[in-house]
């Protein structure tokens, strides 16, 4: 975690700051995860890949989860695009878990559907394939560049949130609830670039 971005990303949360930043790398990503489940009061959505990389699987991000779970008693949704079995041996999974077995509302689904962000008509042939995490009906974290982990970020945005908020509850609702025997292709995409900016 990159405690320097931390408290400079805190000031912007702390103060609902309508700026929008850009961040890269894993030390800023993790920084603004827990600082996400930090400044969350009621709902966290995370939209994702896999997780099977170091910040789900950190012990700084476990323990923001599980804080925000149980300290806010918040609702934790998770939507993964691709998802195996053994994924259950990561750490995330396991808190995941120990959270759900005592009660918390936490959720996990899996989906085929993929998210894009930008405007794809100047690029048909690389879209711009997203994940992204929001706060409530404030804030969001949009991960435009998956590789590298670059992603724009803001915590006073609801106009945009409310619009990632609506994809992903619509995936969500249609996405299979992850078992250790059962997943479920969805084949669907959507397009957000002209509704997110």
């Amino acid at each position: 975690m990159s405690e320097k971005f931390y408290k400079a990303a805190k000031f912007f949360a702390d103060n609902k700051s309508a700026e929008r930043f850009d961040n890269s790398g894993k030390g800023e990503a993790l920084s603004l995860f827990k600082l996400m489940f930090e400044t969350a009061e009621d709902t966290i959505r995370i939209f994702a890949h896999k997780w099977c990389d170091e910040i789900p699987n950190s012990e700084a991000f476990i323990e923001a989860m599980n804080n925000f779970a149980r300290q806010k008693n918040g609702i934790v949704k998770v939507l993964l695009k691709e998802y195996a079995p053994e994924l259950h041996d990561k750490a995330v999974f396991t808190a995941l878990k120990k959270l759900h077995e005592q009660g918390f509302n936490v959720e996990i689904k899996h989906t085929s559907a993929r998210v894009y962000y930008g405007n794809k008509k100047d690029k048909p042939e690389e879209p711009n394939e997203i994940n992204f995490a929001t706060i409530d009906k404030t804030g969001y974290r949009i991960e435009y560049d998956a590789k590298n982990l670059q992603a724009r970020w803001s915590f006073k945005d609801d106009k945009t949130v409310v619009k990632l908020n609506k994809v992903f509850d619509n995936y969500f609702k249609a996405g299979t609830i992850i078992n250790i025997d059962e997943t479920v292709n969805i084949d669907e995409t959507v397009n957000i670039d002209e509704t997110v900016t």
